[in-house]
């Protein structure tokens, strides 16, 4: 317990400076007119370490009802855990039965309303209940256009010249109304981000694809003006995003913006706040995507980002986890009606699952010595 309060009283003390001096936005999207109405204090903190069988310490986490989610990116094996940290159940695996994983999971959320959904290289599957087997459904780019005119004439509103991004196993996945959202990209020859402008101009970051048939029906949202600025970054061509009822919250890797759209595509507003100490001195490629690739973990380790976005389903709080370096570790921004009142130091190896309430979910990533283990540290914030 004295350890405990030691710890918290440090963790308070890095709060209380990092929420002193909010940097303004440079950048030409992002509104930096919000001023905190109020502050953010931090009331405990609790480190729990989950025991998992058989885990190959890489997960794909989610939140929902009451239970936090935990599905293993190699043996597709699900291990769900109540917020006190009790183990619920084990399902799934990788296997061709009717309650089995057949590819290796990409993406995975749990949902109030739709049950449990994962995403894989070529199906979605999902399950109303855990315990009932999965139903598979063949994802469809829905293309409209010709061989010919995808070859040729590419632009941003074809379906055809895109592909989920899977960039690196990120777990970026939410679920807007009818649709399952994720992340596209395009690597044509003439349309992609290591060398042309049109790309940043006129590409949309998401798709929107149907729950039920499985088809890409929407494009949507625009890639900030920072990128042509910056041209080119593809390494940190990035959108994380979550859904609050119709309304889909996008955040760029590269860029402080906060950007809300509708499930029709429109522009609802713009927030959000740089942080203190951000480098976005990003190396630029012109054309050279092996050398862009081959430079993506350093890169990725070395300079700022702004990753992983979550939302309060029941409430107006916004919790983005912005990335300062491998040393320096992090920041939880959290936002409350738009207005950027605190930042949270985190860990360097710290993921974020999701904010319910007056809670931030989240974990630590495993010692690669205890594949066995998995550290989830739940923050809870309360506001004055």
């Amino acid at each position: 317990m004295k350890k405990l309060k030691v710890y918290l009283s440090i963790f308070i003390g890095l709060l209380i400076c990092a929420c002193n001096s909010p940097k303004n936005d440079s950048n030409k999207n992002s509104s930096s007119a919000n001023r905190a109405p109020s502050k953010l204090t931090v009331v405990s903190i609790d480190t729990i370490n989950l025991k998992t069988p058989n885990g190959s310490g890489i997960y794909l986490a989610s939140y929902n009802d009451g239970k936090i989610y935990f599905l293993d990116s190699k043996f597709g094996v699900l291990n769900v855990f109540d917020t006190l940290f009790k183990p619920l159940g084990t399902y799934w695996g990788i296997g061709n039965g009717p309650y089995e994983i057949p590819n290796i999971p990409r993406k995975f959320c749990a949902t109030k309303k739709h049950g449990t959904i994962v995403v894989s290289d070529f199906i979605f599957l999902k399950t109303e209940k855990l315990g009932k087997s999965l139903k598979k459904i063949p994802i469809n780019y829905n293309v409209k256009e010709t061989l010919y005119e995808l070859q040729n004439s590419p632009n941003g509103d074809m379906h055809g010249i895109y592909e989920i991004d899977w960039s690196r196993s990120e777990n970026r996945v939410s679920v807007a109304g009818v649709y399952i959202v994720l992340p596209l990209t395009s690597y044509h020859p003439k349309f992609n981000g290591y060398m042309h402008d049109k790309y940043y101009e006129e590409s949309k970051p998401v798709g929107l694809f149907d729950i039920n048939t499985g088809k890409l029906e929407k494009l949507i949202g625009k890639k900030p003006h920072i990128y042509l600025e910056k041209r080119y970054i593809p390494n940190f061509d990035q959108v994380f995003f979550d859904c609050n009822d119709t309304i889909i919250y996008l955040s760029f890797a590269a860029d402080s913006g906060i950007y809300a759209y509708s499930t029709n595509g429109k522009l609802l507003k713009k927030f959000g706040r740089s942080h203190k100490g951000f480098n976005s001195e990003y190396p630029k490629y012109n054309g050279n995507w092996e050398e862009a690739d081959k430079n993506y973990v350093n890169e990725r380790s070395r300079f700022s980002s702004y990753g992983t976005i979550k939302v309060d389903k029941e409430g107006n709080t916004i919790v983005r986890h912005v990335f300062l370096n491998k040393d320096a570790g992090g920041v939880l921004q959290v936002y409350r009606n738009d207005n950027l009142i605190g930042a949270i130091p985190v860990a360097q190896d710290y993921t974020l699952i999701d904010v319910v309430g007056e809670s931030i979910y989240g974990y630590l990533k495993n010692n690669e010595n205890i594949v066995n283990e998995n550290r989830i540290k739940l923050i809870r914030i309360r506001y004055q």
